[in-house]
């Protein structure tokens, strides 16, 4: 039936240096540019991390030589006023926020939609599935195009939404120290801590009642869903998706499978806060050292082995510090199965050791053979009773872990900051004005 629409040590040689920037796809020339860029300021959301993206991007854009003004839009309730009036007197090439406070939406008293009429390309980075942020995309001009940190992302885009200007692929920097890390062994041996996790937990219960308040259309295929999620986690939520409506012989179009997929958005959330507390708890139960940093863990610590500490959530400007005295940083993946999390080069750029689970873009850059291989450890997030095994095993090697940190800070501090992404944006920002006809 047819369905209707509704992520040596720090100083080596310059040769080792080379290699890994020459194969980085994150790694471009320096380049400078005279674009002038409006973003946007949100406040205290998510530990602050989306402020930090937007005052680190800035300036690495300003370092290339680009003007960039800053729009206060949390807590303002007149900004869309000042908004037009910035609008109207600066020449903008473009606009840029993270996950935005709906500025994308805007329109005038006419119905047009804002960018579109000031004819300012108007770039929204999805820090998560862009199907958490549904309304954002469809509800934007002509002028809009995404910026997505999981490559098939993109493609949910591009199929879900063939309407849509192109949409791009571009990963947060980390934040670089002020002074390389001190990586040599005994320094690293000193390290406070051994393993850390920063991140909330969600309450399993009330995703569960979410997904029970799916309309009886369309529950039976969400549950199906997330039985399929969590039996095989190597598939993202459309490959998921799809073969359940195969096997349900349900025929959809990519933009009524994307559809249905933002409506059962609930599985998942459930789906990554599971394996998220599933991965935790097999931690916290081996009673190794474990030192969590988040909102909501309280809530499981009667399950705690001795070597668990629970800590509040900490703003977000304060992880590269934080990570500074840890040898190892746990990261689970929110179900990117084609991207990255910002914890990794975070945690490299502070000379930490990032613990991760797949995904293609990890593997084709940090796999075994790749010129960044012995960088970072996996673990299979389908094993996840593997993971405190991996960790002690790596923290009985303090010199191979040592050795590890250095060349993953080598290698972030070439090809994953922060100047890396800004380069990126600005590409974006060039190829989408020749998109509009506007050259330059």
């Amino acid at each position: 039936m047819a369905m209707s629409q509704d992520i040596a040590i720090f100083i080596i040689t310059g040769i080792f240096c080379s290699l890994l920037c020459y194969n980085s796809p994150m790694s471009v020339f320096r380049k400078k540019a005279s674009y002038h860029i409006l973003m946007f300021g949100m406040g205290d959301i998510c530990y602050s991390s989306v402020d930090v993206f937007t005052s680190r991007l800035a300036a690495s854009l300003r370092h290339f030589g680009c003007e960039v003004d800053i729009l206060e839009v949390h807590g303002n309730k007149g900004y869309s006023g000042k908004l037009i009036r910035m609008l109207e007197e600066n020449s903008y090439d473009a606009a840029v926020s993270f996950n935005s406070a709906g500025e994308g939406s805007l329109r005038l008293t006419n119905g047009e939609y804002l960018f579109d009429h000031y004819k300012v390309p108007f770039l929204l980075f999805f820090l998560d599935h862009p199907m958490d942020h549904i309304e954002k995309l469809i509800d934007s001009g002509s002028f809009f195009h995404a910026i997505c940190i999981d490559r098939d992302h993109t493609e949910y885009i591009k199929k879900g939404f063939p309407q849509k200007g192109e949409s791009f692929f571009a990963l947060p920097g980390g934040i670089m120290p002020e002074r390389a890390p001190e990586l040599s062994e005994e320094s690293f041996r000193k390290r406070r801590y051994d393993l850390v996790f920063t991140g909330s937990r969600t309450d399993l219960d009330e995703a569960g009642r979410r997904i029970e308040g799916i309309s009886p259309a369309l529950k039976g295929i969400a549950i199906d869903l997330l039985d399929l999620l969590l039996s095989e986690r190597e598939k993202n939520m459309e490959q998921a998706l799809d073969q359940v409506l195969t096997e349900k012989g349900i025929a959809a179009s990519p933009v009524e499978a994307a559809a249905m997929e933002a409506m059962i958005n609930s599985v998942n959330v459930y789906a990554r806060a599971y394996v998220r507390e599933e991965t935790v708890r097999f931690i916290m139960h081996s009673g190794m050292p474990f030192d969590i940093f988040g909102f909501g863990w309280d809530a499981v610590a009667e399950d705690a082995g001795a070597g668990t500490v629970f800590h509040p959530g900490i703003p977000y400007g304060e992880l590269l510090g934080l990570y500074s005295d840890s040898k190892l940083v746990l990261n689970v993946m929110p179900w990117f199965k084609n991207g990255s999390h910002d914890r990794i080069p975070a945690a490299m750029l502070a000379g930490a050791v990032p613990v991760t689970d797949h995904s293609i873009l990890l593997d084709e850059w940090f796999g075994a053979g790749k010129a960044a291989e012995g960088t970072l450890i996996f673990y299979d997030i389908a094993h996840p009773e593997t993971v405190p095994e991996i960790m002690e095993r790596a923290l009985a090697d303090p010199a191979m872990l040592c050795r590890m940190a250095g060349r993953g800070y080598a290698y972030a501090s070439e090809n994953m900051t922060w100047d890396n992404t800004a380069e990126t944006v600005m590409d974006i920002i060039g190829r989408v004005k020749k998109s509009h006809g506007q050259g330059k």
